[in-house]
């Protein structure tokens, strides 16, 4: 078994950048805002003063006339704006559909459907400041699953990607709505638990752990119901007061749970 400072997640050193961030979408969408409105004031004014000297290209004189123009290009003008309006109402919808599909493939994990660890890496440091500012605890779960290679090895790996699609379910309802749930990678997950004690994280981690434990797996007919999880807890500003350190300090908790036989909590 490797020790624990040999698997302890790291994070990556030069990550690519994404191909589209959420904060250059905003800008796009500001700067593309700003022009759309003046391209159609510009459009509509400019309509209304052709439309105008077109239709009445002498003076009026008739106050009837005079009445006709007004309520002409009063109507020419409404119609346009309802335009502009239509016009921008497609695009903030459009918009919004797009940061969605952004952010679903940028931070959630397309497999179990929990957020990646690229999200998790940024939302530890978040509620970490966020702890230390307020002077409230944090807490991280790491879980590795137990015997969770059997079931690649027995009945395949479309039932091993079954089961962590079914972990990624059981552990989105378990936990709490303030609560975040990642994967690592592999059968490994991350829960985050702001402004949440040592105590408190154990109590969520062991009703997690149960619930696995109770779970009959169904694949294709074969029951698996021999997953059970490891878990590592450890707490903001208990145990350490930076996120590398509070992510090692969960999975060497973690290990522990691991070599006292598994399937329990480890704080």
């Amino acid at each position: 078994m490797e020790n624990a400072e040999a698997k302890s997640p790291e994070p990556e050193r030069g990550r690519s950048k994404l191909v589209v961030e959420l904060k250059e979408l905003d800008e796009i969408y500001q700067r593309f805002k700003l022009v759309f409105i003046l391209s159609n004031v510009l459009t509509m004014l400019l309509a209304a003063y052709v439309i105008s000297q077109m239709l009445f290209p002498e003076k009026l004189t008739d106050p009837w006339m005079k009445k006709l123009q007004t309520v002409g290009l009063c109507t020419i003008m409404g119609g346009a704006i309802l335009l502009c309006g239509v016009q921008w109402l497609c695009l903030r919808q459009t918009t919004m559909t797009s940061r969605r599909k952004i952010e679903q493939m940028t931070f959630v994990d397309a497999l179990t459907n929990v957020y990646n660890y690229r999200y998790l890496d940024r939302r530890i440091e978040e509620e970490i400041r966020i702890a230390r500012r307020f002077g409230t605890m944090l807490s991280l779960v790491y879980m590795d699953m137990d015997s969770f290679k059997r079931v690649n090895d027995e009945c395949g790996h479309k039932a091993g990607n079954f089961v962590l699609s079914e972990l990624g379910a059981i552990l989105r309802v378990s936990a709490r709505t303030t609560d975040l749930v990642g994967r690592m990678g592999g059968d490994e997950f991350l829960l985050l638990l702001p402004n949440t004690n040592r105590d408190e994280a154990q109590i969520v981690s062991e009703r997690i752990r149960a619930r696995i434990e109770a779970h009959v797996f169904d694949c294709d007919g074969r029951k698996v119901d021999y997953i059970r999880a490891s878990m590592g807890v450890a707490t903001y500003p208990y145990d350490t007061q930076d996120k590398e350190n509070l992510i090692t300090a969960a999975d060497r908790a973690m290990y522990r749970a691991k070599q006292a036989g598994g399937n329990r909590v480890c704080i």
